[in-house]
């Protein structure tokens, strides 16, 4: 339950837990009405136990994710947080959420390597070396606060660096692809 008094909860833009269990859309629960990046038109991902207990996607590593708003997730000049739960042991490059035009305007954030957590900008990055592809669930997270940008995994700080200062493609913003 998203407590909306609370200083974090400030700016939220999404926020959808994925622990439904069950069923073809998730909730953002904000209030703010945003729509669920999973619907019936998503069919490579699956229910499974999510970390804590609690229910989760499983992505196949296709596009797991339906479109869900070209003016969603639009990162601006500003300071932002991005966050997500990921579990894999697979190597390589895995988009947890990422926003493609094409245009060279884009961002991602995932894995990358055999052992990596990177946030692209416009092709800029700041990697983590830290290995996350090991079967277990790890809280993977990118804040920019005053045009530096530090990747958190598991909680602790892995790496910072400075990244472009705006991104605002106007492909369709995707989790899990």
């Amino acid at each position: 339950v998203l407590d909306r008094t609370h200083p974090l909860a400030r700016g939220l833009v999404g926020w959808w837990p994925l622990n439904e269990g069950g069923g073809s859309g998730v909730a953002d629960v904000t209030g703010t009405g945003k729509p669920s990046p999973i619907t019936t038109a998503s069919t490579d991902h699956k229910w499974i136990g999510g970390p804590r207990g609690g229910a989760a996607v499983l992505f196949s590593g296709q596009q797991a994710a339906a479109p869900v708003s070209n003016n969603l997730f639009q990162i601006g000049a500003g300071d932002y947080a991005l966050s997500i739960w990921v579990f894999t042991t697979a190597v390589g490059t895995l988009l947890a959420m990422s926003k493609f035009a094409g245009s060279g305007d884009d961002y991602w954030f995932g894995t990358s390597g055999a052992s990596a957590v990177t946030m692209s900008i416009k092709g800029g990055t700041v990697t983590a070396s830290v290995n996350i592809a090991d079967g277990f669930w790890h809280h993977i997270a990118a804040t920019r606060l005053s045009g530096y940008v530090t990747i958190y995994v598991d909680g602790r700080a892995r790496n910072a660096g400075t990244l472009a200062t705006a991104s605002s493609p106007t492909g369709s913003f995707l989790l899990g692809a």
